[in-house]
């Protein structure tokens, strides 16, 4: 909009120009305001505009299309009227002739002889209406100071002037200025309007004796509110618009005319917000860096037009706002969209990573009244998800960084990357407090094991666990490595061995499953350790070997439960009684590597299963698919979390023996009852029950089953032996099962550390990602495979599966069918057919597509035979039907 000066020409639209002239008349004047936006255009012009003209911005508006001689122009009172006046005229000459009035101000209720004065008005603006003849209007110095001064008014309307006295001339109010309460000088309520004088503008003040108005009728907002002032507060005549704000307002938007916005992008997240709260589908008609207008589906009158207050400012403001909706509520609203859905339901995915589709679906059903389609579910909780674990290849970057934070907050603990040109291959971890944890009071028995890590980047996580003084699992160290091979696991294997220091490997065991390349390697690194396999793989590699069936499955346990030497010799005489080949077969073994009875005491474990790093995977199983920093940030919050609660449980129990020992103990108390035992005057007991008769020595805390020489938990032939003499098993139960064991192992507390933001930036160069393996086809399994046992073990089916069973003919008693499939195989391999066997329904379809198949080729040679026939008989019909010459 620019303001036309003399020298200026009349401007010339094109047709299709949405530009327009304003034509302004005020007072006795007239003037012309160029190329205005007919899209940018409102009432809130006409504001600027009378501003721009010396007067206040309190008008009120008569327009009429140029050239038109209605004696009443109409009276603009919303932006809609408004709007339809420019659309008029831009369909005429584009020039809409507008008139200003300022707004009127009555005083009322002022007799004669009193004296009134109001300031900052044009004297051509002051009209006096019922002054009685004799009194006086004094205006003095209008233009120059704009002050006024009314004497000896009449009152004609009921408004109270109370204690005004006739000589004296107040001074003008300042709204800006404090004013004392019991001050009442100033006789003129806020904005009443009097009959008896009439003004183009007057700035509305408050009475002195006027009490604090509510917030419904009074220019004080709210505490909430925000009111935009102007550019200074000591402008009394600038204009307060409400004012957006953010934190408080876009959880439900309410827009008003005049709200400013601090920008754009803020304006169009609430008309989003609002589309999605009210459910309207809403869309916007213009949006660019100037205007945003949005529009409700068609023929619903709801509009917002935005655009900026001035060139000099990045405020925008609502210029036009319609808030009626005639359109009903909507389920489907295209502002939904994944991007918002994930910045709502963001924490409760955090809480709950696995929360399903149908029920992300349900739940925004029942917030917002709202569907979304299950692939829309789907992305959410994708891009949720990548949120919060964070970006795989970003975080290899940012692994020098933490091992800094880490080794920041947990001194003493190793973090150990190994690259290849910069590349990740492998990385260990053994935390402070595991370390010390375990050198404070855990036993030398370590078991070691690998589990596949299902992230983009592959690789497997190697872990060594421990077990702690009440039997339970006490992580040690992890490490993530390209696979299991003899390279990674001798990788391991030192560092794990630096930081446990094992310097005589005669004194540790090792348990594991049969890895590839780790018994080669603790051959090699360990020669003088004991190493244990687990019982339950042995038997799967039992059984794949042929040795199947649960007869077999318990002559194998039982020789492996074996605690002594002679029990387990007399378990496999039975199995090779059974069956001699399983015998052959499990003899090949080391004994010392499955049988308790060949197990060394120096461990205090007797542990046939390698439970221990079984149950570690399945601990962290929610970390093994997430990127590698996230991960080991879940391992070990989880093992900082666990540190806690396992030290706190202990503190709040009552005894000398942790609780599961005591439990084993209680049993082996109760099994005491069936044997009888006999004292020799010193340390030793004879023994003699069902299982045979057995020599306890309380002194060395032996015995002859080896029980007690295994676990360190005295035996129910030792218990038996105690209560000779009234002494108390409790306090012959080995030291490492002792509460205070425990309180020295979980004494050591692993750290917190701060977030990545805030983690210092290490000097050393960023590592690189490793390759990605090519994509396997279908979907990446998670789950492990289980072995066959397991599967059994698992199954909740009702009806119990044949398969692996040898099932015969009852016919033909062969192998590989039963009657009901009698006489396919024959057929197949060529043989006779018993015409009396019955035939199943596969073999009558092929029998019957054959038949159809020779039916077919007969009837077609037969067809053929027959137009030959035709042909045959036409033929001859022509030449009998030709005349001889003769």
């Amino acid at each position: 909009m620019r303001r036309r000066n003399h020298f200026s020409e009349k401007p010339n639209y094109r047709s299709k120009e949405s530009l327009f002239t304003c034509e302004v008349h005020h007072g006795c004047k007239k003037d012309y305001f160029d190329y205005i936006d007919a899209d940018e255009f409102s009432l809130l012009e006409f504001e600027t505009t009378a501003e721009q003209l010396g007067y206040s911005k309190e008008i009120t508006v008569q327009c009429r299309a140029c050239g038109e001689k209605d004696p009443n122009p109409k009276l603009i009172v919303s932006d809609q009227e408004l709007m339809a006046m420019i659309d008029k005229i831009l369909k005429q000459n584009k020039v809409l002739e507008c008139f200003l009035h300022h707004k009127e101000v009555q005083v009322e209720g002022v007799g004669a002889g009193k004296d009134v004065e109001v300031r900052g008005v044009h004297a051509e603006n002051i009209v006096v209406e019922g002054v009685e003849p004799e009194n006086e209007v004094l205006v003095e110095d209008v233009e120059a100071e704009k002050e006024v001064l009314v004497e000896e008014v009449e009152a004609e309307n009921e408004v109270l002037v109370e204690d005004i006295e006739a000589d004296d001339a107040s001074d003008f109010y300042d709204p800006n200025n404090d004013v004392e309460a019991d001050d009442d000088d100033i006789t003129f309520e806020e904005n009443v309007i009097h009959d008896s004088i009439k003004r183009d503008w007057i700035v509305p003040y408050k009475t002195q004796s006027q009490t604090m108005p509510t917030e419904e009728d009074s220019d004080y907002a709210p505490s909430d509110v925000l009111i935009s002032g102007g550019e200074s507060d000591d402008d009394d005549t600038s204009p307060r618009y409400p004012e957006f704000n953010a934190a408080i307002d876009m959880s439900n938007p309410q827009f008003q005319l005049g709200m400013v916005f601090g920008s754009f992008n803020e304006v169009k997240s609430a008309i989003k917000e609002y589309a999605i709260k009210q459910r309207r589908n809403i869309r916007f008609k213009k949006n660019d860096t100037m205007r945003v207008k949005a529009v409700c589906r068609k023929g619903c009158p709801w509009n917002i037009w935005v655009s900026r207050m001035g060139n000099d400012t990045e405020n925008v403001q609502v210029k036009t706002y319609n808030p009626t909706h005639t359109c009903s509520n909507e389920h489907n609203i295209k502002f939904l969209s994944v991007h918002w859905l994930v910045k709502k339901y963001l924490d409760t995915f955090r809480a709950d990573p696995n929360w399903s589709l149908s029920g992300i679906q349900h739940r925004i059903r029942t917030d917002l009244y709202l569907e979304i389609s299950r692939q829309k579910a789907c992305n959410v909780r994708s891009k949720a998800l990548k949120i919060i674990t964070g970006n795989e290849a970003k975080q290899y970057s940012r692994l020098n960084c933490y091992a800094a934070e880490l080794k920041k907050t947990n001194p003493s603990s190793t973090v150990i990357f190994h690259l290849r040109n910069r590349v990740f291959k492998r990385a260990y971890i053994c935390l402070a407090a595991c370390k010390e944890g375990f050198l404070a009071g855990c036993r030398p028995i370590i078991s070691l094991d690998g589990c596949f890590l299902k992230t983009r980047y592959g690789g497997q996580l190697l872990s060594a666990v421990a077990i702690d003084a009440n039997d339970c699992i006490f992580p040690v160290a992890y490490a993530v490595v390209e696979s299991e091979n003899s390279e990674s696991w001798r990788w391991f294997l030192q560092l794990l061995g630096n930081d446990l220091e094992m310097h005589n490997s005669h004194a540790w065991t090792f348990m594991s499953d049969r890895q590839k390349g780790l018994v080669p390697m603790l051959k090699s690194l360990f020669p003088s350790a004991e190493h244990r396999f687990c019982v339950r793989h042995l038997h799967d590699n039992y059984s794949n070997a042929g040795h199947k069936g649960k007869a077999l499955k318990d002559y194998l346990w039982n020789a492996a439960m074996a605690t002594y030497v002679a029990d387990h010799d007399n378990k496999m005489k039975e199995l090779q009684d059974h069956k001699a080949a399983a015998f052959e077969w499990l003899s090949t073994k080391s004994k010392a590597e499955w049988t308790k009875s060949h197990f060394s005491t120096q461990s205090k474990s007797d542990m046939l299963l390698n439970n221990l790093c079984e149950v570690f995977n399945k601990y962290i199983i929610d970390a093994r698919d997430k990127p590698i920093i996230t991960m080991f940030e879940m391992i070990r919050t989880k093992l900082m979390r666990r540190f806690q609660v396992k030290r706190d449980e202990m503190l709040k129990y009552n005894g000398s023996i942790c609780p599961k020992i005591q439990k084993k103990l209680d049993r082996w108390k109760e099994e005491s009852i069936k044997f009888n035992a006999v004292w020799n005057g010193e340390a030793k007991y004879q023994v003699t029950g069902l299982e045979g008769q057995f020599v306890v020595n309380i002194a060395t805390s032996s015995c002859d089953c080896r029980r007690w020489d295994l676990t360190g938990i005295p035996c129910e032939h030792a218990c038996a032996s105690m209560k000779v003499n009234g002494l108390i098993p409790e306090d012959y139960v080995h030291d490492c099962y002792k509460v205070e064991t425990f309180l020295k192992i979980y004494s050591h507390a692993i750290n917190p550390i701060s977030g990545v933001d805030m983690w210092e930036k290490s000097p050393l160069p960023q590592v690189l990602p490793p390759q990605i393996d090519p994509p396997k086809p279908g979907r990446p399994k998670k789950a492990r495979k289980k072995s066959r046992v397991e599967l059994e073990k698992n199954c909740n089916i009702s009806k119990l599966t044949k398969k692996g069973r040898k099932i015969f003919c009852s016919i033909c008693r062969r192998e590989g069918h039963n009657k009901r499939w009698h006489g396919t195989e024959a057929r197949t391999l060529g043989e006779s057919v018993n015409p009396s066997a019955p035939v199943d329904n596969n073999t009558r379809k092929k029998l019957l597509v054959i038949n159809f198949s020779f039916l077919y080729i007969v009837f077609t040679f037969k067809f053929l035979d027959l137009l030959d026939i035709f042909h045959c008989l036409q033929v001859k019909r022509k030449r009998s039907s030709v005349p001889s010459n003769d």
